[in-house]
């Protein structure tokens, strides 16, 4: 949105935040109420209109429980593929936007995303992987190659 008098602009506010946004099914139709007991008798409401609001309303609902079901699918693909990399040797870059490499040792989940926790200490977003292979085989208590 942009402010007519300054020309600066703001972001409008996310889905779900406030305003409109947090309007569930129960609300609309207590505003579909208020609003057929609160109108004009001389010039009554449009019933098309209000099925077109409806119908709206019904596809706001789906598309969002269909975001919400895809954001599920995707947190599902992220945890099984940082699964797949613990015990793995890794590239990637850190944090600190350096490259390293290790072993994944471990994983956590944030509201970022999994992050790789490596041998050597380092903390890896999984986005920042640039290669994986599987981990270089541990010699023997003999010192020899394992058998």
């Amino acid at each position: 949105m942009v402010d007519a008098i300054t020309g600066t602009g703001t972001a409008p506010p996310p889905a779900g935040t406030g305003g409109l946004g947090n309007l569930d099914s129960d609300m609309f139709l207590e505003l579909m109420i208020a609003q057929l007991r609160y109108q004009n008798p001389l010039e009554p409401t449009d019933a098309s209109s209000m099925m077109q609001q409806t119908a709206q309303f019904t596809m706001v609902e789906t598309l969002q429980t269909i975001a919400d079901t895809q954001q599920q699918l995707m947190n599902m693909s992220q945890l099984s593929t940082a699964l797949n990399m613990v015990g793995k040797q890794i590239e990637a870059i850190g944090f600190d936007g350096l490259p390293t490499e290790g072993l994944v040792s471990g994983i956590r989940f944030t509201v970022d995303g999994a992050i790789l926790e490596m041998d050597n200490g380092a903390d890896v977003p999984l986005v920042n992987v640039l290669s994986v292979t599987d981990a270089p085989d541990a010699p023997t208590e003999d010192g020899g190659d394992p058998a």
